[in-house]
């Protein structure tokens, strides 16, 4: 039997605020770590996997920017860059004072 292991089709790469925002939410919720990383995991190997209801959002001055959903109401905003880097740009509420959407 051969074991293999998984292989990331995409590299990830952090914004400093994508970073900053994530820190504030580990806070207020201790066990969003894991839902994160599994997330991080799942998103490595496919963007588009439909449990993360990834879609374009409209910001300014970007082109391809999506939003993936990473729990209920917690979601990433990233950018697919050229290299197949994902860089993750916000994080934060879907809805509510709080949210990622401005």
């Amino acid at each position: 039997m051969s074991m293999s292991k998984k292989v990331s089709r995409y590299r990830l790469s952090f914004h400093s605020k994508f970073l900053r925002k994530l820190k504030k939410l580990y806070k207020k919720d201790k066990f969003l770590y894991q839902k994160v990383k599994t997330f991080l995991e799942k998103l490595s190997e496919d963007p588009f996997y439909p449990g993360f209801k990834t879609h374009r959002v409209v910001v300014l001055n970007y082109e391809k920017i999506y939003s993936s959903r990473v729990t209920g109401d917690i979601r990433a905003v990233w950018s697919l860059e050229d290299n197949n880097t994902i860089l993750f740009l916000d994080m934060g509420g879907h809805e509510g004072s709080k949210k990622v959407y401005r």
